[in-house]
């Protein structure tokens, strides 16, 4: 049985666009994630105890959604932080999903019976394409939220994109757009130039270099040069996966053997 959610004292006729710039709201909101963030698999401290969650930035992505950066602080005096989607579901349909299958990233309702849930936005497709036109934007001017746009995400008409999120077991979100680009939504923060960010893009955009994914774009706080520099999630182009390493290694070894059969051969010294 899913346990309770914690309920939010607001209208539920109001939009997520008006509410995340009030910080009354943000206030009561992070008052919540205390006890939401240690259940998500993404969280990586689990161990230790929250003493409070502040919510340092919130950028609106639609009437509907939004992106919020949160610092967990910890009773030992630790901190981290972590990227958070945000919805505000009040479709019936959405209501009951979350109610009895994805309640596992329901974080408090409005109303009793529901008549809002807040969520996770990821499984949201507007949230997704929300979050490319904000990649893919080469006027985006937000003073804190900056974009980098590669050669691949440039070719993409970002009105007209579609997006799956596949059920993959990582730390992070991952989420492919148009079969083309494969974006990982990064969940604990860290200042600092990503090195897979800073390989990609340089190996892509600055080199001829052909074996390596193509760049498509990112999403961070701040600017790459400065040290406050936060990076959000980056987009690569998509490879498909045709096995590893070891999987390579087990057929060539059972073709050398295959073949060392074929020709029957009389004595050790004789295999070419």
């Amino acid at each position: 049985m899913p346990a309770t959610l914690p309920i939010l004292d607001l209208d539920p006729q109001a939009k997520l666009a008006d509410l995340l710039p009030n910080e009354d709201f943000t206030n009561r909101l992070a008052q919540v994630l205390s006890a939401y963030l240690p259940k998500q698999r993404w969280f990586t401290s689990k161990g230790k105890d929250i003493k409070a969650v502040e919510i340092t930035h919130a950028f609106v992505l639609t009437d509907q959604t939004g992106l919020l950066v949160l610092n967990a602080i910890f009773k030992d005096g630790s901190e981290e932080m972590y990227q958070l989607p945000l919805a505000w579901n009040w479709e019936p349909e959405w209501i009951a999903d979350l109610q009895d299958f994805n309640h596992h990233i329901a974080i408090a309702q409005i109303g009793d019976p529901a008549q809002v849930i807040l969520s996770d936005a990821i499984n949201r497709a507007s949230f997704r394409s929300a979050l490319f036109r904000l990649v893919a934007d080469k006027r985006l001017q937000d003073p804190v939220l900056t974009n980098d746009r590669g050669k691949l995400i440039k070719n993409i008409d970002a009105e007209q994109i579609e997006s799956v999120v596949p059920a993959l077991d990582t730390s992070n979100t991952a989420i492919i757009y148009q079969d083309q680009i494969f974006f990982k939504l990064f969940r604990k923060l860290d200042q600092g130039l990503n090195p897979d960010l800073e390989l990609v893009r340089f190996i892509s955009e600055h080199t001829s270099f052909k074996h390596s994914p193509t760049y498509g774009g990112s999403l961070s706080l701040g600017h790459m040069h400065n040290d406050d520099y936060v990076n959000l999630g980056i987009g690569i182009g998509k490879v498909d996966n045709l096995g590893d390493a070891w999987g390579l290694f087990q057929d060539l070894t059972e073709g050398f053997y295959r073949r060392v059969l074929d020709q029957n051969l009389q004595s050790v010294s004789d295999i070419p």
